[in-house]
């Protein structure tokens, strides 16, 4: 649940910090475990021209199924960058170094909303005059009353696995 919120806090902040629709907007997602796949989601319903980097078969098919344009991992890892509009990045680990980062244009928006140590090398974005956001904790900044219920549901779960009565373990004799 709590890649909804965190996907529209992404929607939030590309809406305030670029000058152009979502409509039409050339958005390419790193990431596509839940996070990232509901991200891809959020804008394709809003018109955008979506492509997700993914590693596997099945993450080619589920994003094929929805619509959106997959790529294997770095394939074509140069056009899209070039292309986009928007780059959302949920990997957490090292994925936009200075050999990917130089075919981005300056006016892309870049969101790295990843775990540390984040996937991008900001030193590298900053040299360029990139403009990217590392933005950390978006359901508690864009939805903290829904952040707050997702929380306390997960919590209340794990509590009543660990507190519920187990079936007695049936003990072997000792012959």
């Amino acid at each position: 649940h709590n890649s909804i919120p965190t996907a529209e806090g992404v929607l939030y902040y590309v809406i305030k910090n670029t000058d152009h629709t979502i409509h039409g907007a050339r958005v390419v997602v790193f990431g596509f475990g839940r996070t990232g796949m509901t991200i891809c989601r959020t804008f394709k319903a809003l018109g955008a021209l979506v492509c997700v980097a993914v590693y596997t078969a099945s993450e080619y098919a589920r994003a094929s199924e929805m619509g959106v344009a997959p790529f294997w991992g770095t394939e074509s890892f140069c056009t899209h960058m070039a292309e986009a509009d928007v780059i959302v990045n949920t990997v957490p680990a090292p994925i936009l170094s200075p050999s990917e980062l130089v075919h981005v244009r300056k006016q892309t928006y870049i969101l790295d909303i990843a775990s540390a140590p984040g996937g991008i090398d900001c030193a590298f974005a900053a040299k360029r005059q990139l403009r990217v956001a590392r933005v950390l904790g978006l359901p508690a900044q864009c939805a903290p009353y829904t952040a707050g219920k997702i929380i306390a549901s997960v919590l209340l779960r794990l509590i009543d696995q660990h507190t519920a009565p187990r079936s007695p373990v049936r003990q072997e004799d000792d012959k």
